[in-house]
């Protein structure tokens, strides 16, 4: 199967400029068929007959026209996409978009389109669920640490039951999503909005002249973990981005494994002014990114204003998916980075459905514990997703800080496939092992691990761009999604909460709250900005607030094919 994938792959990669020549060839047909069409029975001396053919032909030029572009836009979206690396999800989507382009019939239908009230209240529905499962799950665990003996079997009962009724409502909100007609939308939206970003961003990166581009020097501190030192790429490409700024970026190391941010611009000629410089400063230079002083606007969590409508319908966290777009630019790998992978996931020989499980250093914690709490996540989705399909093997891959990890859940979880990559010591291969564990958590079904991770926090920010929403396709054991130069994380009241004891606090309509932590017991912490109080909360209540900035829209780009 998987030479069969890779073949495909190659076939696939090959016929790329085969299609290109063929797009020319198909334009060519297009004139040639409307002149045949308007010089066949030239003679007819009726007027009208020759209006009707020249109408006629002009449509069907229009039409082959439209055509024209889709199929050039598909070819440009799929030459930017690796194909070595997601050789069956690339060869999947190609089939899909060009199934709707040639089942058109001539005729340009709009693909269905939900209703933003629409997908916010499915995904509601879905977070009420797993809110009011935490919360059912922490009273009944703390009423079973306080039962008699006799009760406890009758409390594990009615947690058993109760998890039941959980995973069948969320296994049937899934189903109404696959079967609500708007699959095909989904699958647009996200690839007209990733290849929107992406040509604003190769358009910054690749100015047309170099020395006269305004610049912004990024340098990259190797004071911290692999995760951290990406994360701060980010932030910084972010800025140059709304700054319209070609980044130059100073990161030892990383051309090694990536591509340079730029093909035509990676020299910054000019002596450069310190953050933030100022508006006529041709070259500007961040020393520290972490310590970027003032902050900018365009920092995370801000999401580009221009953009914010459509991924609030599409997307259930629409920061996750802005940082995750950014990463795929910025992260785009070196053909010898490509073979490495490539080869990597050849001899793991990888199959769906599997479960991605990050267990970053427990210091003095319970390693028991801890392989425990992800490996009843684990099963928990296993157990939900054999409400709807055969599971014929659990499988799990497993990136773990501490090597003899892997041997306990090998032991401890006999029914399991666990899946690692064995790293290698030397130094030199110390980012591209990181690499390994992280495209793989990426690509897989599912996600458990902890937020307070970076990679964790990566990993979930990379699966937003090989699905059109995996915003709920994630279990963090610990924090909320949060980015770590944040200033806020804000959520909004959607009902109204009275607090029943000093710990809690009010809630009005609309009230903005800053978020903490969510207690994963069906309460969560944070400040209302209104009445300036810390306090707990039900975490049904609130949504997810965007926070939105205006970013530039590079409009000179905006329609060109």
């Amino acid at each position: 199967m998987v030479a069969r994938i890779f073949l495909e792959g190659q076939r696939l990669s090959n016929s790329f400029v085969q299609w290109k020549r063929r797009w020319v060839l198909f334009s060519l047909f297009s004139v040639f068929v409307v002149l045949c069409l308007l010089l066949e029975n030239t003679q007819e001396p009726a007027t009208a007959i020759y209006i009707d053919r020249l109408s006629s032909a002009q449509s069907l030029l229009v039409e082959l026209q439209r055509r024209n572009r889709q199929l050039l836009k598909i070819l440009r979206d799929f030459e930017k996409i690796d194909i070595t690396i997601d050789k069956e999800g690339t060869l999947h989507d190609l089939e899909e978009r060009l199934e709707i382009l040639s089942s058109s019939n001539g005729s340009k239908v709009p693909l269905k389109r939900p209703s933003t009230e629409y997908q916010h209240l499915q995904r509601h529905i879905k977070n009420n669920i797993n809110e009011f499962w935490y919360f059912v799950k922490a009273q009944l665990q703390k009423m079973k640490s306080e039962a008699a003996e006799s009760l406890k079997p009758t409390l594990d009962d009615i947690l058993a039951m109760a998890l039941d009724h959980t995973q069948a409502l969320l296994s049937d909100i899934d189903e109404v999503m696959q079967k609500d007609g708007y699959k095909d939308w989904r699958r647009a939206e996200r690839d007209d909005l990733a290849g929107l970003v992406w040509r604003r961003f190769n358009y910054l990166q690749n100015p047309q002249n170099c020395k006269t581009a305004k610049k912004l020097i990024c340098h990259v501190e190797q004071d911290c973990s692999y995760g951290c030192q990406i994360h701060r790429l980010v932030s910084c490409f972010i800025v140059g981005y709304g700054t319209q700024r070609t980044v130059i970026l100073k990161f030892e190391g990383f051309e090694g494994v990536f591509k340079p941010l730029s093909e035509t611009c990676t020299m910054n000629y000019d002596s450069a002014d310190i953050w933030p410089g100022k508006e006529t400063s041709q070259v500007i230079s961040i020393p520290n990114v972490q310590s970027m002083n003032p902050r900018s606007q365009y920092a995370p969590q801000a999401v580009p204003e221009d953009l914010a409508p459509r991924l609030t319908r599409l997307h259930g966290n629409p920061i996750v998916w802005w940082v995750g777009h950014v990463l795929q630019y910025v992260l785009r790998y070196q053909n010898n980075t490509t073979d490495y992978i490539e080869a990597t996931m050849r001899s793991l020989k990888l199959k769906n459905p599997i479960v991605g499980v990050h267990l970053a250093k427990t210091g003095s914690g319970d390693l028991s514990l801890t392989l425990d709490e992800h490996m009843w996540e684990v099963e928990r989705y296993y157990n939900q997703l054999e409400l709807k399909q055969i599971v014929t093997k659990r499988r799990i891959y497993v990136a773990a800080d501490d090597v003899q990890v892997i041997s306990d859940l090998t032991k401890r979880y006999p029914d399991y496939q666990v899946i690692f990559h064995t790293k290698r010591t030397e130094t030199s291969s110390g980012l591209l092992n990181f690499i390994i564990d992280l495209h793989i958590l990426s690509l897989t079904d599912f996600l458990v691990c902890s937020f307070s991770s970076e990679t964790c926090r990566l990993a979930y920010e990379l699966m937003q761009t090989k699905q059109p929403d995996a915003s709920a396709k994630c279990r963090s054991l610990d924090d909320v999604y949060f980015y770590s130069q944040q200033l806020h994380n804000m959520r909004k009241a959607i009902r109204v909460h009275q607090s029943e004891s000093e710990e809690e606090i009010d809630l009005e309509l609309n009230d903005l709250i800053d978020l903490w932590r969510n207690n994963w017991d069906g309460y969560s912490l944070g400040r209302n900005l209104r009445t300036n109080r810390w306090g707990l909360f039900p975490s049904h209540k609130v949504e997810i607030e965007i926070e939105t900035v205006k970013f530039p829209t590079y409009s000179e780009i905006e329609y060109t094919i």
